[in-house]
């Protein structure tokens, strides 16, 4: 009989703290039902190697007990482990209490509003935009992806290049869900981080436009994407089939970067884009004499790799368009001049000899850096009438 009193006396005082805990956990009941199983029963249960799904729950439950105790109910250091233990909860197919320590972990997140930061506040909205998202809870979800765009800006540079793309990529996704005014904007920007990643001349750029070209976009955006789509297949073509330093790569490259000078314009109509009458596929003469005596080096560099420099990158997600369309103008003269100098001596030759040494120096595959030394000290040699060139 004492012990009954006694486990009434408990289970009356884990009620009262439970109705005076504002932070109480949505599984706080299942904390009293488990006190009076442990003092009514003795049980006993093998654990076994790999861990069950419940065996995991419980693990990290202990894990959540001991973060509540160390920094208290509304920390945000909380958040991992409530992330742990909603996503077990899912894979145990149990999505309303997975929801309920969403919504439990959102409420501490909206706690330290004001010392917001990517690494637990951020991390965790994107679980849970992630959750929303496969609940076709669209509204929901979008909002969440945007704050955490908004703090992946202050994000370390890795966790921006690992989660950047896929973030952005999930927001396009559901824009087009949500038929919103935004998506070709957004469309614009993720093309943007992929082409400052990559490259606007590589495989993982056409791949994004392929995807791309399948979401609902109004006329003009898609026949964006199709021509942007169309050049760069050409592009990469041409690159795999006749190498970089084809003339054909170059004239490719130049209508590339002629598409990018017309997508500057906020109104145009990309289905009057036409490509030059110097296509890709036509043979191609260079003139006898062209005169390059004007020629200065660029303010920038690396326009081989068309990559920008580490610290640029992912620099902010609220950027405007790219412009590749310099470096990929250089590029196609640098490949024009290699063809060039084989035909010595015209008029410019020298600046054209030091422009094809760019080129070799900039890509630096193997032999590259002989090619460009040996360029710059036959040039070198001319100036100072070591070598004598002909008419």
């Amino acid at each position: 009989m004492l012990m009954g009193y006694g486990l009434a006396l408990a289970i009356l005082r884990e009620l009262y703290l439970h109705w005076r805990d504002a932070w109480r956990e949505p599984d706080s009941f299942d904390a009293i039902l488990n006190m009076v199983k442990d003092a009514c029963f003795t049980s006993h249960e093998n654990e076994t190697f790999p861990l069950n799904t419940q065996q995991k729950i419980r693990l990290t439950r202990q894990f959540m007990r001991r973060d509540r105790q160390l920094y208290g109910p509304s920390d945000r250091a909380r958040l991992y482990n409530i992330a742990k233990l909603a996503a077990l909860y899912e894979e145990d197919m149990n999505l309303t209490r997975a929801a309920a320590w969403y919504d439990y972990g959102l409420k501490i997140c909206h706690a330290n509003k004001d010392r917001e930061e990517f690494q637990n506040i951020g991390k965790f909205k994107l679980a849970c935009a992630y959750f929303y998202r496969d609940r076709n809870q669209n509204q929901e979800a979008l909002r969440l992806i945007e704050e955490v765009l908004l703090l992946m800006v202050e994000a370390p540079p890795e966790e921006q290049r690992r989660l950047g793309k896929d973030v952005l990529l999930q927001k396009v996704r559901l824009l087009e869900r949500l038929n919103h005014q935004e998506l070709e904007s957004s469309v614009g920007e993720l093309l943007s981080l992929y082409e400052d990643e990559h490259g606007p001349v590589s495989q993982a750029v056409l791949d994004l436009l392929i995807e791309l070209a399948t979401l609902n976009l109004g006329a003009g955006g898609k026949a964006r994407l199709e021509t942007h789509r169309r050049l760069l297949e050409e592009a990469i073509s041409v690159q795999t089939a006749l190498g970089e330093e084809s003339l054909h790569n170059a004239r490719c490259l130049e209508e590339l970067a002629r598409f990018y000078t017309f997508k500057q314009h906020e109104q145009v109509d990309f289905s009057t884009f036409k490509q030059s009458e110097t296509n890709c596929f036509r043979t191609f003469k260079p003139p006898k004499t062209q005169c390059f005596c004007t020629f200065k080096q660029p303010k920038t560099d690396c326009f081989c790799t068309f990559k920008p420099p580490e610290s640029d990158r992912f620099s902010t997600f609220k950027r405007s368009k790219p412009s590749h369309e310099e470096a990929l103008r250089r590029k196609a003269a640098q490949i024009n001049a290699i063809h060039r100098i084989k035909s010595l001596p015209y008029q410019g030759f020298l600046d054209d000899m030091e422009l094809a040494a760019s080129f070799y120096e900039e890509r630096n595959q193997g032999g590259d850096s002989t090619t460009a030394f040996q360029l710059r000290r036959r040039a070198q040699l001319i100036r100072k009438g070591e070598i004598k060139l002909r008419a």
